[in-house]
């Protein structure tokens, strides 16, 4: 599945994934992959522009929230719900009414409000604690764009693999790789003057010298160019596991330590944190909900922007080579 990458379903974010776990359980998938686009890159999203005429039936559109009356105080909160169910159903069933009219490809429209009772909350909540961090550790790869669940091959713990997905990779896709042929074939940090191959090719490729600890990995984000000083912080020092997000990271790393107390750390810093530093963070544009826009420039000086969490310290300046 393609998401926006909104706050509501960012791959990389808690309830995402728990919600993703829970559809990759209830249905018995083989796998389940959940990516997004950067900021900015929507246009890419099929999705996206399949849905774009909703958005432009609404130009112009306010919806008031008080329409039967205003159901808060001062401070914004709530002070009648069953007002502000009968606010929120007429904001609804107006949106549908637009909807309803609109043609997209050729093809009607069919929107209609769902009243809460009507509907199967408990489907769509999902706590973000009810799967073990052992059982995340041997199905779940979260990346900053990508999040990848997977059977694994023991039959004590998941059910027969069906697809023939398996029969190309044994679990999770690598992570992406770019490849110089200056001096020879060399597989680089996504520097000036290569290319990320086919995931044919990829999966040819020797990467041992880059591959951490216990799991034997590449961290996905690795040829990321916003991300290269945050891989080796979103990085298991034990075993080596990469994560979407420092806290994720966090979480994995408590149940790491238990289970592995005397283990020294085995991540390489020199293989974790790529050298050459091509980005240049500019200003901070926007934020939300503890995240911060920030905006780059590459080495070809192009702008970028990439939401980062605020606990996420970025480097006030990026030596940019050409």
């Amino acid at each position: 599945m393609t998401v926006d990458g909104g706050p509501d379903e960012n791959p990389r974010y808690e309830k995402t994934i728990a919600c993703a776990i829970q559809h990759f359980k209830k249905y018995n998938l083989d796998a389940l992959f959940l990516a997004t686009n950067a900021p900015g890159r929507s246009a890419f999203n099929r999705v996206e522009r399949r849905m774009a005429p909703l958005s432009r039936d609404l130009a112009g559109l306010t919806l008031p929230h008080d329409h039967f009356g205003t159901h808060l105080n001062e401070k914004g909160e709530t002070t009648d719900e069953e007002l502000e169910l009968k606010n929120f159903e007429h904001a609804g069933t107006a949106l549908a009414e637009i909807w309803s009219e609109t043609i997209i490809d050729s093809h009607p429209t069919v929107a209609k409000y769902v009243k809460p009772e009507e509907s199967n909350e408990s489907e769509y909540y999902v706590s973000s604690d009810n799967t073990s961090a052992e059982w995340k550790m041997k199905h779940v790869r979260d990346s900053h764009y990508f999040l990848q669940i997977v059977k694994c091959d023991q039959p004590q713990c998941c059910s027969e693999r069906r697809s023939s997905y398996f029969k190309l990779l044994n679990q999770f896709i690598p992570a992406p790789l770019s490849i110089s042929q200056r001096d020879g074939l060399k597989v680089t940090n996504n520097t000036e003057g290569s290319k990320f191959v086919s995931v044919f090719l990829r999966m040819t490729l020797n990467d041992d010298h880059l591959k951490q600890g216990m799991t034997k990995e590449v961290p996905f984000d690795y040829c990321c160019p916003s991300l290269i000083d945050l891989v080796e912080s979103r990085t298991c020092n034990k075993c080596g596991l990469y994560h979407g997000t420092l806290k994720s990271m966090k979480c994995h790393k408590k149940f790491c330590k238990a289970m592995n107390p005397s283990e020294p750390p085995t991540l390489d810093k020199e293989k974790a944190l790529p050298t050459d530093r091509r980005i240049r963070p500019q200003r901070v544009a926007a934020r939300r909900q503890q995240e911060k826009m920030v905006i780059w420039i590459s080495r070809l000086n192009d702008q970028h922007a990439d939401w980062f969490d605020d606990e996420e310290r970025l480097p006030e300046i990026f030596i940019c080579v050409r």
